[in-house]
């Protein structure tokens, strides 16, 4: 389970999403590039050029990323990081990871995950039930599947990881994008936001699969915390078009207001909490969408 699901399902403060997007006027004065990967650079009075591990650029920067390619920047206590190919100006995008980090995401996402014995898991764990022999029968990547849920179930994410990308590399593409899922996830609970997300946005999981749901809420929360609000309100709608109903949804429905928000869209962002409180005004996640309407 995400760590500060333990924390009461509240948001740091109160954010009324009819409000415009407030802009924190205390970003760091310098940035650190944790890492890259591709193509990043650095706009310089001369052009662009190259952007390495280990430099500090200022809080007014302006990075370039070409496709392919990605940058981990540290500002401050927020880690963020991008991915989709682009021109980002740091005034702009550092205020609004830290409005981001104010939401409490954990606590809307750590709620509804629906943890790693989904119903197609557990027929994965009758296969071996009766012990090597009936293993035999497996193939290797269904195999590695099985071990790969009982890692992550046990919470040893760093063997989860290393088996996980391991196994991907051998199997067809329906176990290669489970493993890839539990790739992203335990990259995440390990605190490695950059491999969570290439793992997670390189996947196209069967919107019917056991695992889509947690898989939506955690590269859902991942794109949030980076400020990457397109590629967050796309995997929602993609998830709302398939299970429009349920506790997930409701969950799905908070994150993309807070999407939206993050976008400049304030209907969508309302109508997204409408949404929620309408699937369920009484259970938790719906008294929170309520708290944020307007007069809530």
């Amino acid at each position: 389970m995400w760590p500060e699901s333990r924390c009461p399902l509240a948001l740091a403060g109160t954010l009324a999403l009819a409000s415009a997007l407030a802009l924190s006027s205390s970003a760091a004065a310098q940035v650190l590039i944790d890492y890259v990967e591709g193509e990043v650079e650095l706009e310089e009075e001369r052009g662009w050029r190259e952007l390495f591990i280990g430099e500090e650029v200022s809080a007014s920067a302006r990075i370039r990323l070409d496709n392919h390619s990605l940058a981990q920047l540290g500002a401050g206590d927020s880690t963020i990081t991008l991915t989709r190919r682009g021109v980002y100006a740091l005034a702009d995008l550092l205020p609004k990871v830290q409005v981001a980090r104010q939401w409490n995401l954990a606590a809307v996402v750590g709620s509804k995950l629906t943890g790693l014995t989904t119903e197609r898991q557990k027929e994965g764990a009758v296969f071996g039930v009766r012990g090597d022999d009936e293993l035999m029968w497996m193939d290797d990547g269904t195999s590695s599947i099985v071990e790969v849920r009982r890692l992550n179930e046990d919470g040893e994410y760093a063997q989860t990881l290393q088996l996980a990308v391991e196994s991907a590399e051998f199997a067809f593409d329906e176990e290669a994008d489970e493993l890839g899922y539990h790739a992203m996830y335990a990259a995440a609970l390990l605190g490695d936001p950059a491999t969570a997300l290439r793992h997670g946005a390189a996947l196209d999981p069967d919107p019917l699969s056991g695992y889509y749901a947690d898989y939506v809420l955690v590269l859902g929360k991942l794109f949030l915390e980076s400020a990457g609000f397109v590629e967050a309100a796309g995997l929602f709608d993609d998830y709302l078009l398939f299970h429009p109903q349920g506790a997930s949804a409701q969950a799905v429905h908070v994150l993309a207001s807070f999407a939206s928000q993050g976008l400049g869209d304030q209907e969508a962002a309302l109508s997204h909490l409408r949404s929620a409180v309408a699937l369920a005004p009484e259970s938790e996640t719906g008294v929170l969408a309520q708290s944020l309407l307007p007069g809530g």
